[in-house]
């Protein structure tokens, strides 16, 4: 099975393609990265409409790739870049409707945990 992640970071939004086989071992597949800066874009707190018309912009980028490997319904998620703002729900919302991604924002302690697994070379398995 082939399993698409976008990880939307406050400096990258990153796609990364994996084949993960029976025993849930996964392999790293395809890599692309978009440097977007949306750090940059948080003005009083909030990302400014031109930082969400740059990671729409990039998101798109990744469809039009997904589509060109067959790939559908990547998990897509979203850690400080969306989560420390002030508007969140509607920077989050702008960003779903423009590209059909449903975008998981994660807490601080679930990004830890999810990069202490990763380096440890385990899946996060229910």
């Amino acid at each position: 099975m082939k399993q698409a992640v976008i990880d939307i970071g406050s400096n990258s939004l990153r796609l990364t393609l994996y084949a993960v086989d029976e025993e849930a071992r996964f392999k790293i597949l395809f890599r692309e990265k978009i440097m977007a800066g949306l750090a940059g874009y948080v003005e009083k707190g909030q990302l400014s409409q031109e930082g969400i018309r740059c990671a729409v912009s990039a998101l798109q980028e990744f469809q039009t790739t997904l589509e060109m490997l067959d790939i559908s319904h990547p998990a897509v998620f979203a850690t400080a870049s969306l989560r420390n703002i002030e508007n969140t729900k509607e920077a989050l919302a702008e960003i779903e409707n423009a590209t059909g991604f449903s975008i998981e924002i994660l807490s601080g302690e679930e990004e830890a945990r999810l990069g202490f697994l990763g380096a440890l070379g385990h899946h996060a398995g229910p």
